[in-house]
């Protein structure tokens, strides 16, 4: 909890929440995701989400892309870029979690 205070003190909000978003929740849910699709070791269950997702997540990328292409990134302002990148994302991490809801539930 200090070294998260002490991220919060030193840089703006936007990079704390991006750090802490990250690094206490991203990658442990990652983890946890991975440990329950696959119940396998750590690396060997990770190659194997890549391998699953990584066309979604292609899908994504390209989508936020053309959303870049499409509107005029000239103007809008950091934020709003962090907006749609997050919603490109965002399509992912759902079919990963509905997967899980549904092993959970079996």
């Amino acid at each position: 909890m200090l070294v998260l205070l002490g991220v919060f003190l030193i840089t703006d909000l936007l990079l704390s929440f991006a750090l802490y978003f990250t690094f206490w929740h991203a990658i442990p849910s990652l983890k946890d995701q991975i440990h329950l699709l696959y119940r396998e070791p750590f690396l060997i269950g990770l190659k194997r989400y890549v391998r699953a997702s990584y066309l979604y997540w292609a899908i994504s990328a390209l989508a936020f892309i053309v959303l870049l292409m499409v509107l005029d990134v000239q103007n809008l302002q950091v934020i709003e870029l962090l907006v749609y990148f997050l919603a490109a994302i965002t399509f992912p991490h759902v079919m990963i979690m509905s997967r899980i809801e549904s092993l959970l539930e079996s």
